[in-house]
């Protein structure tokens, strides 16, 4: 895997090596072709499709060597012949290894690559069939590989994958200014999906990764390059412990009042021994008391004197360089507002830097503001006041500097900006929660830069290497990566459709709150508040974290987009409190099967409170159970069960079937359910919620829909003329039921209104119960017995079945 280019500070001593298994070179024939020539009759049988053929793996050699070496004929040699041509010849694609045998070199592909993408954009017309034919090669090759991935080495995978991801962008890049072009059908862009991710998450355990870290590499990867290369990126020196970590929090630097950690401010030196220094409170206060910001001034120690420090307001002093940092690095104090003189004089003399990367005139003053010195702890009303005014704080700033422990281990000189960008998105730093705040509302002016051991970097410095970079093509795939995950903070008040910050709605919010922790969580509500323009003097007076929540949901209507309807579909813990039992608890580390907040909208546009809860108008169904309806009311529940105990089918009155199931896996539904699935479907009064995408509504009966949507079945508590009054009882899904099963439930469905229907009400009363109960429960046992002879025959069943299964139910 030459083509990958990895970190400088790499985990791997050399790329992994994959033995050249095929006996024979590519013959230079069609790419298309060439499994009929080379008599593979496996790998034809393997649709151009994205549903597989399963009969294909099945048709494949037991042997995985075999499988491989036709795959690298094919896949590598042949398509890189077909899509490079005279750039790169077969000799080039492999070399001697350390044994007897070759091995297969990528190295000059990236080159060719190059060169060829060149030639198209100087010879534009010349070619345009091009597109579609390589497009259409690259199709297939991803349908090969994502069919047959389990059965050969993962290290092939991810080469074959990474070409094919490579060999797309290039496509795109080349024929992007193209206007003869036809793209109907354009190559394939997710490539990272053929690559198991637990492949990823070893490869992050052997590079030092806390868990937390490698989950939200994870989800925010899109491309093979980009993932590759943070994965062997070397983690930095880190004295803990990761294996008490988890997906959603790196415990091992979490701190809080109560912890141990939480209690050790640290020195620069850890052979320092050096007294604290206390910030003056009256000064504190009564900065803050006259609405201003608390900053401070420090006098390093002399010949003459004792190291000092002044508290200042920023009335006099308008500059001043605001410090964002972890505090589990050992900057914070939770017991007062205090540091060792050592980390003062290390602040101090990063201010001085600072002032001449500013090109600050040599009269103007330059001050520190560090929460740990300029928050105070008490009172209370006072703290909050400092609380209140943390936006601002860091708004008028004259620069944040960011400090975290792992930067400061490399000379950013030294690495390549793709490295420095990747350093700082996965410092811990860009995991906890209060930097968010900070680093967004530092964004505007570039005033917000990143402290590493020989200098600090300014993040709009690192914004334009990374696009500088994507000039080349090999870079620009992990590029992308890298400005998706900087963008967290950066978009959220520069969106391009929203450039005012008043603009910033919550969809942009939670995605930046992703993957992100806090040591206390009721600073969840305020911190979101803060980023929406809401009232936050208004969270601060309740307590507990729930509360904070209840209150941040109250404010939410005057947010500038209000409550966004899809809060009812939020897959995570919700208030238990009365009237906002429908709010999520916290939209910290989201489920990863939750919906965009903005997608679904309301029929009326309306989405507010009242006293009954959250009021809005959605599309839905009522659902009228036989079972309720009395029809069955002697049989029990265990006949309207389907053999799968997990899905359900229904019928519109349209006519249209649909297939309904639980959205989450059993056992993972603890957010809404109290009993299992089909026990709530016996629930009376139910209606399915349907989540419509806001920009492109369909109805149930819509024939054409074919994909998976989402809903909530709710059981109807009260109902007030139009209102109704529901509680939310399971997240769901349902799609439209094709093909054989339609056409049984159809059939069945016929059946039942002949049986249901074709005798009057005088001769149903007439029917002995005995006798009622017995046939029905014969009809019961033969319609299962017919649904297991359709399982078994599934994909082969024609209507000539279905008239067997209507005349034996008959």
């Amino acid at each position: 895997m030459d083509h990958l280019a990895p970190p400088k500070h790499c985990s791997l001593q050399k790329p992994p090596v994959i033995n050249k298994l095929c006996p024979k070179m590519y013959d230079g024939g069609e790419f298309f072709t060439y499994p009929a020539r080379a008599n593979v009759p496996w790998a034809m049988t393997i649709q151009h499709t994205e549903s597989i053929n399963p009969r294909s793996q099945a048709c494949a050699p037991a042997e995985s060597n075999e499988i491989e070496a036709f795959l690298q004929e094919w896949l590598f040699f042949s398509l890189a012949h077909e899509i490079l041509g005279r750039y790169v010849s077969p000799t080039e694609l492999c070399r001697a290894g350390t044994t007897s045998m070759e091995i297969l070199c990528s190295e000059n592909i990236p080159h060719a690559v190059k060169l060829w993408v060149e030639d198209i954009q100087f010879r534009p017309n010349e070619t345009p069939q091009d597109y579609e034919r390589i497009s259409d090669c690259l199709d297939l090759a991803r349908t090969n590989i994502r069919a047959l991935r389990t059965r050969i080495n993962a290290e092939l995978v991810v080469m074959l994958a990474s070409l094919g991801e490579l060999y797309s962008m290039a496509l795109e890049e080349a024929y992007k200014e193209v206007q003869s072009v036809k793209k109907s059908r354009k190559p394939p862009s997710t490539w990272l999906t053929l690559v198991n991710s637990e492949y990823w998450t070893k490869k992050m355990r052997i590079s030092r990764f806390c868990p937390s870290q490698s989950a939200a590499t994870l989800n925010a990867s899109t491309r093979i390059h980009g993932i590759y290369y943070v994965v062997h990126m070397i983690q930095p020196e880190f004295v803990g412990d990761h294996r008490s970590c988890s997906e959603k929090a790196c415990l091992a630097r979490q701190t809080d009042s109560t912890s141990v950690a939480g209690h050790s401010t640290r020195h620069v030196n850890e052979h320092c021994s050096c007294e604290f220094i206390y910030a003056d409170q009256a000064a504190l206060s009564r900065a803050l008391r006259d609405g201003h910001i608390p900053l401070l001034k420090f006098h390093p120690q002399s010949s003459v004197a004792e190291p000092g420090l002044d508290v200042l307001s920023s009335k006099d002093y308008p500059r001043y360089l605001a410090v964002s940092h972890v505090w589990a690095d050992g900057l914070g104090n939770w017991d007062q507002n205090a540091l060792p003189i050592c980390q003062l004089e290390f602040l101090w003399v990063l201010v001085g830097k600072m002032r001449l990367s500013l090109n600050m005139p040599q009269d103007q003053e330059l001050l520190l503001w560090c929460d740990t010195m300029c928050c105070p702890l008490a009172p209370v009303a006072l703290k909050n006041t400092a609380l209140i005014q943390m936006k601002r704080t860091y708004e008028e700033a004259s620069c944040v500097l960011v400090l975290d422990s792992s930067l400061q281990q490399y000379n950013c000189s030294d690495l390549r900006i793709r490295e420095v960008g990747f350093r700082i998105v996965t410092s811990n730093w860009s995991r906890r929660l209060w930097t968010l705040q900070e680093a967004t509302l530092s964004v505007k002016g570039a005033r917000l830069w990143f402290q590493f051991h020989d200098k600090a970097m300014n993040v709009q410095t690192v914004v334009d290497g990374v696009l500088a970079g994507q000039r080349s093509i090999i870079h620009k795939a992990s590029a992308s990566d890298l400005m998706g995950r900087i963008g967290e903070f950066l978009t959220l008040y520069s969106h391009p459709d929203k450039p005012n910050p008043n603009n910033i709605n919550l969809q942009l919010v939670t995605e930046a709150l992703q993957n992100r922790s806090v040591s206390v969580p009721s600073d969840e509500p305020l911190l979101i508040g803060n980023l929406l323009n809401l009232d936050t003097a208004s969270i601060l007076t309740c307590a507990s974290s729930a509360q904070r929540m209840q209150r941040l949901w109250t404010l939410m209507p005057n947010a500038l987009y209000n409550i966004p309807p899809s809060i009812i579909f939020w897959i995570g813990p919700r208030l238990t409190l009365p009237e906002y039992r429908w709010a999520p608890a916290t939209l910290l580390h989201g489920h990863p099967d939750n919906v965009p907040l903005n997608m679904v909208d309301t029929v009326d546009g309306v989405c507010k409170t009242c006293p009954y809860g959250l009021r809005l108008k959605l599309r839905g169904y009522f659902l009228n159970h036989p079972y309720r309806a009395g029809l069955l009311k002697s049989l029990g529940t265990d006949l309207m069960r389907s053999p799968r105990m997990d899905s359900i089918n229904f019928r519109c009155t349209d006519g249209t079937w649909f297939f309904l199931m639980p959205r989450l896996t059993q056992g993972n539904e603890s957010y809404l359910a109290s009993r299992d699935f089909h026990s709530a479907l016996f629930e009376s009064q139910l209606w399915l919620l349907q989540a419509t995408e806001s920009r492109s509504i369909w109805l149930f009966h819509e024939q054409t829909k074919n994909t998976t949507d989402f809903g909530l079945l709710a059981k109807e508590t009260q109902s007030q003329m139009k209102i109704k009054v529901v509680q939310s009882l399971y997240h769901v899904c349902f799609r439209p039921v094709r093909g054989t099963l339609l056409r049984l439930l159809q059939a069945a469905h016929i059946v039942s209104e002949e049986v249901l229907h074709g005798v009057t009400a005088q001769e149903m009363s007439g029917i002995h119960p005995h006798l009622y109960r017995g046939g029905l429960q014969v009809l019961q046992a033969k319609a299962r017995n017919l649904l297991t002879e359709v399982e078994r025959q599934i994909g082969r069943i024609d209507h000539s079945l279905l008239e067997y299964i209507e005349k034996t139910i008959e």
